[in-house]
């Protein structure tokens, strides 16, 4: 597909404004909720940790956040504008803290066997 004036890329494929978008972010949600359902079964295999549900919520201040009693998994959706691998480091550390609910050097070290990049990552998400 050729860009074009009503067309915007995202992870490298152009999604395609057809009809005006009264709200941008109820138009990433679909977008974000397809990347998130190809990320999270091998992510959640890889480390045996499986979220009874997950959701995709604007939020302010957080990249993601979990309920460890109900095992669900919030995302923000403005993750929809980072390179997948950033979804991919938050859909991680949420499901890490499935098994560590803080941020003790136990969590960490389970962020490096898992994604030994995950600083890189995690700097590219907070430079904007």
């Amino acid at each position: 597909m050729k860009q074009t004036k009503k067309s915007i890329p995202l992870w490298g494929d152009l999604h395609t404004l057809d009809t005006p978008v009264e709200n941008l972010k109820e138009w990433y949600r679909p977008i974000l909720k397809a990347k998130i359902a190809e990320l999270l079964p091998a992510l959640e295999a890889q480390t045996g940790l499986y979220c009874s549900e997950w959701r995709v919520k604007d939020m302010k201040t957080r990249w993601g956040s979990c309920n460890i009693t109900k095992k669900r998994i919030w995302l923000n959706l403005k993750l929809v504008q980072y390179p997948p691998e950033c979804l991919e480091y938050v859909i991680l550390h949420e499901l890490i803290h499935l098994k560590v609910p803080n941020h003790s050097a136990d969590f960490y070290a389970e962020l490096d066997q898992y994604m030994p990049d995950w600083q890189m990552r995690r700097k590219l998400l907070n430079r904007k």
